[in-house]
């Protein structure tokens, strides 16, 4: 998958972690996406996360990524741009995430 890797292929620690469902006090599971620092920080991801999900922390964990909170993010993804390359190779993850848990988290680096 363009741009995120499984856990198996992540080298080092400074990875935003896309973990189904609430948060449960443990960091890479096999089941979660994991998108590299640089990449987040290249696309401005931080600019749009922060509008959607207003309690986003960069550094911390960010529990219950709502579908409303889902949505408003995708809305705000510029058209024909990086950031929406990257954002539809997420949905599918994103969907059924949220299909199965309801809910999703991001745990900062």
């Amino acid at each position: 998958m363009k741009y995120f890797i499984k856990n198996s292929e992540r080298q080092g620690t400074c990875y935003f972690e896309f973990q189904k469902g609430e948060f449960n006090g443990k960091f890479w599971l096999e089941d979660s996406l994991f998108l590299d620092e640089d990449i987040f920080d290249k696309f401005e991801l931080y600019k749009y996360f922060q509008i959607a999900v207003p309690e986003f922390d960069y550094y911390g964990m960010n529990n219950a990524i709502t579908p409303e909170q889902w949505k408003k993010l995708v809305s705000l993804i510029p058209k024909n741009s990086k950031q929406e390359e990257l954002f539809d190779k997420l949905t599918v993850w994103v969907n059924d995430t949220l299909e199965e848990y309801g809910t999703f988290s991001i745990l900062g680096i």
